[in-house]
């Protein structure tokens, strides 16, 4: 039985996005297979499904610098308190992970990075002013440094594994398990309406490209008018969103339901026919997978998507998805028209998504495979 600290930046309880749903079961898992499991996270409660839970501030984009910086303070003196406790450490992302790493070297314990987001290279792709990408070429060196030294490095793509492999990280200790999905969490059976509903949940920040879809909207409610677009969640370009859906005069056509908690997904999925991702074609959206496919395909929702690397690696043009050119919102309304004229299409990629979704991405078989991985000695 070994200690094992999980470690992630993001809301545990509630759980905030897809890296918070990954790392809790990953958690639950060792816990499972009777290790000492301790959480280090943003909490609302102390206690998670029998887990102790020490209770961090999440970082806030807003104010991301002195956010992070007061986080990972609080999360090295949590750590050095219980520094004796611990065998392993497991850490989702390089927020809390490059702190983990440094930390871990210097006690002499075993660190395991999972990672699905490579956060600097988001950073970087934002930024076109020298002075401020700078700063961000040193963080982006501590990124990959933590990549190199750490124990065993978790990726979700094999795109992503090969990105890191190019920056001089070593291939033999990096692993790639996709995102899952529960499929028991989603109904297959949609609302029996007189419109096509499409919809968009998640995040709503720069690197989601979800201003294409009211640009879209434009020339779908052209031949469509009664169409409707569900968009559940928020972030930093929300506004954004909102303006171009006024400007474009398509506001009427969009709901806007915000936050919601990840139990309600599956209500709102049971409403859409057709689901979307907007994200554009940069360099680190060509290595994440993002859990809306997954999440489309176990709801039997119909996934429109950008040809993004990851994203191509797993899914298949007009069987399981349909895909569209990246930053082309023309493209992405032709590609939303033709899915709505052509029904047995439509239907075909709702079944095939939830078929590959049953098959091959389910949590219970992933998370194993994270645990197993981590577990390697």
């Amino acid at each position: 039985m070994s200690n094992i600290i999980v470690t992630i930046h993001d809301s545990l309880s509630p759980i905030r996005g897809g890296g918070g749903l990954r790392t809790l079961k990953t958690a639950l898992e060792f816990k499972k297979r009777g290790h000492n499991v301790r959480i280090f996270a943003p909490s609302n409660t102390t206690i998670i499904e029998g887990i102790p839970v020490e209770c961090l501030n999440a970082p806030i984009k807003e104010k991301m610098f002195s956010t992070t910086l007061k986080f990972n303070l609080y999360l090295l003196l949590k750590l050095i308190k219980n520094r004796n406790k611990i065998d392993i450490i497991f850490c989702h992302n390089a927020i809390a992970g490059i702190l983990c790493t440094f930390f871990s070297k210097v006690f002499g314990k075993k660190i395991i990075l999972d990672v699905t987001d490579i956060h600097t290279e988001y950073l970087l792709s934002a930024k076109k002013n020298v002075l401020k990408r700078l700063p961000l070429m040193f963080f982006r060196k501590l990124e990959y440094w933590s990549f190199k030294k750490a124990d065993t490095l978790i990726v979700v793509s094999k795109a992503m594994r090969d990105l890191i492999v190019k920056n001089g990280v070593k291939r033999d200790h990096i692993y790639v398990v996709y995102d899952g999905v529960d499929v028991s969490d989603f109904d297959t059976k949609k609302e029996r309406k007189n419109h096509i509903s499409i919809i968009h949940h998640g995040g709503i920040d720069a690197q989601d490209g979800v201003h294409y879809i009211p640009m879209a909207a434009k020339k779908i409610l052209k031949k469509h008018p009664k169409t409707k677009f569900l968009i559940v969640g928020g972030g930093s370009r929300l506004e954004q969103v909102k303006a171009v859906a006024k400007k474009e005069r398509v506001l009427d056509s969009f709901i806007f339901y915000g936050w919601r908690p990840y139990s309600e997904m599956r209500k709102f999925l049971k409403k859409a026919d057709i689901g979307l991702i907007t994200r554009p074609n940069t360099l680190p959206n060509n290595t994440i997978l993002t859990l809306k496919l997954l999440e489309y395909w176990a709801s039997a929702t119909a996934s429109v998507v950008p040809k993004l690397n990851a994203i191509m690696e797993v899914s298949s043009d007009k069987e399981d998805a349909l895909f569209y050119e990246p930053n082309n919102y023309e493209d992405l309304a032709d590609k939303v028209c033709y899915l709505i004229d052509h029904k047995n299409l439509l239907r075909d990629i709702q079944m095939n998504g939830m078929k590959k979704a049953r098959a091959m991405f389910q949590w219970g078989i992933l998370i194993k495979k994270i645990v197993d991985t981590s577990l390697i000695k």
